[in-house]
């Protein structure tokens, strides 16, 4: 038997109160992340995909960057709120 804790991811990562989206897409993770080691369906990492949680193999992200548009409507609606993503490339 393990012992499971929650944590607040939004409080973790950007020293912040956590949303209810927070909670609701850690609690997504968790879940997808669960069924795969119930499964015995090793060597993947949960990922979301359009919306669906899904998993992909840890081959096919290894060494591999995976970029954000700099014209993609969160990273403009950041920038206008003034959140700096430390890069003169993007704005």
């Amino acid at each position: 038997r393990h012992e499971c804790r929650s944590c607040a991811l939004g409080h973790i990562q950007r020293g912040g109160e956590t949303s209810p989206l927070d909670r609701i897409l850690s609690i997504r993770y968790a879940v997808a992340a669960a069924e795969l080691v119930k499964n015995r369906d090793f060597g993947k990492m949960v990922c979301l995909t359009n919306g669906q949680m899904s998993s992909v193999s840890l081959e096919d992200v290894i060494g591999k960057n995976k970029y954000v548009e700099k014209h993609n409507e969160l990273v403009q609606a950041a920038l206008k709120m003034g959140i700096s993503f430390a890069s003169d490339e993007i704005g």
